[in-house]
């Protein structure tokens, strides 16, 4: 498998993977406070005018106080899971951990949007998670292409020396 379809493979496993562990934060967070009826809705992701991914609950009047801390629970899981990728030692995959992490700021600005409503905060967070999974994917690219350019050489001196 060619080295930019593994990357762009791993990608889609991992942000596919973020998107229901950041919802199941709300969801969770929604139990413990008392919340109902908890479901995840997918509508189209294609549709710019609808949320792709979005919780559902039915909530006490008084939830209004904790409604900041609904909107950050998505953390609750993408966190361990952003930091799993760490224990992966030194292997190109301990990017992704910095992927993830992009993402769950990203998915975190949207929940901003309903919290505080601020377009500045959700704007800057949203480019500060962006950033941040760039970062990562320059840093998987990086020792990924060293690691497989390493290999290839370890290979041709094996075949020079065994041929």
């Amino acid at each position: 498998m060619r080295l930019g379809s593994r990357i762009f493979l791993l990608n889609i496993i991992v942000l596919l993977a973020a998107i229901p562990l950041h919802e199941s934060g709300h969801i969770a967070t929604a139990g413990l406070l008392g919340c109902t009826g908890e479901n995840v809705i997918v509508t189209s992701i294609m549709d710019p005018f609808l949320p792709g991914v979005y919780s559902e609950m039915l909530c006490p009047l008084a939830m209004g106080k904790y409604l900041y801390l609904m909107g950050l629970s998505g953390f609750m899981f993408l966190v361990p899971f952003s930091l799993s990728f760490l224990a992966l030692g030194k292997r190109p995959e301990r990017n992704l951990g910095l992927v993830t992490a992009g993402f769950s700021v990203v998915l975190a600005a949207i929940d901003l949007l309903l919290v505080c409503g601020d377009a500045l905060v959700v704007y800057a967070a949203f480019a500060s998670g962006v950033l941040v999974m760039y970062v990562g994917e320059f840093f998987l690219f990086d020792d990924y292409w060293h690691t497989t350019s390493h290999l290839r050489r370890t290979m041709r001196s094996m075949d020079r020396l065994l041929g």
